[in-house]
């Protein structure tokens, strides 16, 4: 009776065809480890599977059956003819398991010899691949390269057929034959087994055949399109947007537990992959993948299954372990054993945050409302602390709403009560029963931007560079605990005296698990399109780079006194604008090094943008030299009292340029004096003008230019603009030698040192990586970027020396 429920079935190989009995019970692992017995390989029968050649590509989205199923499954459904033996898992160093049997090397040489041959014709190195060529001519061979050999296998075979069209031309034919004898000294005394271990590492480096490529969604729901690749080598990693830097997300040695799921999305179905990591014990931050295939998602779920078990730590673990809990908690797709409900245990959050009772809160007025909830000034009552009462604020959730923003409430509130800094906002607890509570350390002065809008004029500089200071520390403390805030802007800084502020509004934050370096936010979610970096606005990835993007954007609020980013654009003008490469212009009291900072946030490229930790003793420097220049100019201020009449000398003032290109105009501070101007000769007959034009004028020859230049050229160009500026010092100096205060002056010639240095280090750094395409660029346009702010920095010289001129001569007039 078993006998006649039998088949037999047909295997390919790379070494032919075999032919095997199967019942209809029989598995699909099973008949692979008899298949790889019959080729005959006698160890490593852990790394074959069966693939499937109908939906195969040599190169990606490699296919194989569930090693769970039952031949009765699967006979009906492909043509055994499509059905290949192939290595599946590629060991870290194959060295060790090809050298124990040579039966292994020569399967794996034919199948990653045939990988190469579909690709080969999209490599561009065409020496490698020559060699690679010559080498696979020894093995044809199996005898000295001799101009006889290459004659004989020229007629059998033809000596092209081992190379790609590419070296061909390279090689050119008729010189190839010379070539090839030319090479052949270095290959004189490599045995088979040397010439084919040769060649797979050369493929290696050339190809990555070990690396495994799947098309998916990272995240849930949409997701964002990306290629998941899986290897020995690359572990987890994913290409987002065929960019060319490729993203680790994690080690197979860090997946504890390996969850799937089906997900209806209308009339289609999706299947979801959650990786659970060891250092995440319960799933608060799973790494989800979304397949639109339920076979590629089997395939991806039991790829990662073997190379979990292959990773020496898993390994160790098993053998110390053997109770260990099993990988793939609810089976694989086609064998699912656990019900899925089963993983929400395992992905609970965590209580981290202490539960307050509401009785002990009392609320008194509305700060402010929301879309999804309201904020409340309130009074807290702890019950260890007698009769004390606390002043909090109070972020109620409105009553209604969905159990999916209820849990994006309690997941903010477990984020937030992890945080522990002087300058972030603390969390006393969470009321968790409806309508859920979060209780807040409540701030005085409220929001900053609100705050900075009410005292325009009557705010120092050194406190808003403090201000900026004290936000770095606490994005730094965050940085360190791989916590990206995804929403930093004036508004969700909070006010907490005259001197400090702190950081709130964590309800978009997420803390990335170990070997993770961005999120990827799903589609839907409103998000703050004019603070967000170019990377977040085109593929929705944050990371605490977009953060140092964002905290740019939030320190030209600062100091804007509160001026939202592109007020007077809209959104999508915003975007095209940062896509242009253009940057919003300097603060009026924004000093050169400051806005330079900025730039350096807002650098296109996330790896060349500053960190948090490089940022804060930066800004810590700067706020000690602000403070320096504002006792300057109180007591420079003080000695410009006149003792007589008890009138102030003309206030030192910076005028607005009309070049500055401000994205919008701002009321001039309340405090400045406006002064009327005698009448004067022609400002374009003083030599101060004219070297100040020949500055100006210059950098404008820089800029005007579509290409960029040479480096000669641009170097040659700097050197003008340096000769110019050291011409208008002389000129500046020679001018105001009658002048009693000249501090004004001093302090515009120091800024425009700087920005002149700053231009030189960028013509440094555009030199030395002006061969690399992908930075080039953006380190020009970074450059042309400061070439303007070193034209603003003159203008304003010159007119801080009409000023002090002007002021000069009223007070002469009036004695």
């Amino acid at each position: 009776m078993e006998q006649s429920n039998s088949d037999i079935i047909t295997v390919s190989t790379f070494h032919g065809y075999i032919k095997q009995k199967c019942l209809p019970t029989t598995t699909v692992d099973e008949i692979a480890k008899a298949a790889v017995k019959k080729v005959p390989i006698f160890s490593a029968k852990f790394m074959f599977g069966l693939e499937i050649l109908e939906s195969a590509s040599y190169v990606e989205d490699r296919q194989f059956l569930c090693p769970n199923l039952f031949w009765s499954e699967i006979a009906g459904l492909i043509n055994e003819q499509n059905i290949l033996l192939s290595i599946r898992f590629y060991p870290t160093n194959f060295e060790d398991y090809v050298r124990r049997d040579r039966s292994v090397l020569f399967y794996l040489h034919d199948q990653v010899n045939r990988f190469y041959m579909s690709v080969w014709e999209d490599l561009k190195d065409s020496q490698a691949c020559f060699e690679i060529g010559c080498l696979e001519i020894r093995l044809a061979l199996d005898s000295d390269i001799t101009d006889e050999s290459l004659d004989q296998l020229e007629k059998s075979r033809g000596i092209s057929s081992f190379f790609p069209k590419h070296v061909l031309h390279h090689q050119k034919v008729k010189y190839l034959k010379k070539d090839i004898l030319n090479y052949a000294p270095n290959i004189y005394y490599y045995s088979k087994e040397d010439c084919m271990l040769e060649r797979l590492n050369r493929l290696l480096i050339l190809t990555q055949f070990d690396c495994d490529s799947y098309a998916c969604y990272l995240g849930a729901g949409l997701g964002i399109p990306v290629r998941l690749l899986l290897g020995p080598r690359s572990q987890v990693r994913v290409n987002i947007g065929n960019a060319k830097e490729v993203r680790m997300l994690c080690y197979f040695a860090t997946i504890k537990q390996i969850a799937f799921s089906e997900v209806s999305r209308q009339e289609t179905r999706r299947y979801q992959i959650k990786l659970i990591l060891s250092n995440d014990p319960d799933g608060e931050q799973p790494i989800i993948f979304t397949f639109d295939s339920k076979l590629t998602a089997d395939t991806v779920i039991h790829t990662l299954e073997g190379y979990c078990r292959l990773s020496p730590d898993m390994r160790e673990n098993s053998s110390i372990n053997n109770e260990r809990a099993p990988l793939l908690v609810n089976g694989c797709p086609f064998r699912p054993h656990m019900p899925l409900s089963s993983y929400d245990q395992i992905a609970k959050s965590s209580q981290n945050h202490s539960t307050l009772l509401r009785s002990h809160i009392t609320l008194e007025r509305v700060l402010g409302e929301g879309q999804f909830g309201d904020v409340y000034k309130g009074i807290y009552r702890p019950p260890e602390a007698g009769s004390s009462v606390i002043s909090v604020a109070v972020k109620a959730c409105k009553v209604g709403l969905g159990t999916e923003e209820k849990q994006r409430w309690l997941e903010e509130a477990d984020l937030h009560g992890k945080l522990n800094h002087p300058h972030i906002i603390k969390l006393y607890g969470v009321c968790r029963d409806e309508p859920v509570w979060l209780v807040l350390e409540y701030a005085a002065e409220g929001e900053l931007r609100h705050y900075l809008i009410e005292r325009q004029g009557r705010i120092t500089l050194s406190t808003l560079v403090t201000f900026c200071h004290q936000l770095s520390s606490s994005l730094a403390y965050l940085e360190a605990l791989k916590i990206i805030h995804r929403d930093l802007a004036a508004r969700n800084v909070l006010v907490a005296n005259e001197s400090c502020v702190k950081l709130a509004d964590f309800g978009m934050a997420r803390q990335l698990a170990q070997g993770e370096d961005c999120y990827v936010a799903e589609q839907g979610r409103k998000v703050p399109i004019k603070w967000m970096a170019p990377e977040s606005l085109k593929s929705r990835i944050f990371s605490s780079a977009s953060d140092v993007w964002m905290f740019g954007v939030c320190m030209w609020e600062i100091l804007s006194f509160g001026l939202k980013p592109f007020h007077n654009i809209s959104n999508a003008e915003a975007v095209a604008v940062i896509g242009r490469g253009e940057r919003l212009p300097r603060p009026d009291i924004c000093s050169v090094s400051h806005y330079r900072l900025m730039l350096e946030c807002w650098m296109d490229d996330p790896l060349l943008r500053p960190t948090f930790s490089t940022l804060q003793p930066k800004l810590r420097e700067i706020s000690t030299e602000a403070k320096r220049l504002s006792a300057e100019a109180t007591e420079s201020q003080l000695h410009m009292r006149s003792p007589s009449n008890g009138r102030k000398s003309p206030t030192r003032q910076s005028p607005p340029t009309k070049d500055d290109r401000r994205v919008s105009e701002r009321p001039a501070n309340a405090d400045y004096l406006t002064l009327n101007r005698p009448i004067r000769p022609s400002e374009a007959d003083t030599p101060v003008h004219r070297a100040t034009y020949r500055v100006v004028e210059q950098i404008l020859t820089i800029t005007k230019v579509s290409e960029l230049p040479s480096i000669k050229q641009l170097l040659n160009s700097v050197k003008r603009v340096g000769e110019h500026i050291r011409t208008l010092f002389i000129l500046i100096q020679q001018t105001v030698e009658v002048i009693d205060d000249v501090s004004l002056i001093d302090s515009a010639e120091r800024q425009l040192t700087d920005s002149f240095h700053y231009l030189v280090e960028d013509m440094r750094k555009l030199r030395d990586f002006h061969t690399k395409v992908d930075v080039k660029d953006e380190l020009y346009r970074r450059f042309l970027g400061q070439a303007f702010v070193v034209a603003t920095d003159a203008r304003t010289l010159y007119q801080s020396v009409q000023q002090c001129c002007q002021a000069h001569f009223l007070l002469n007039a009036h004695r």
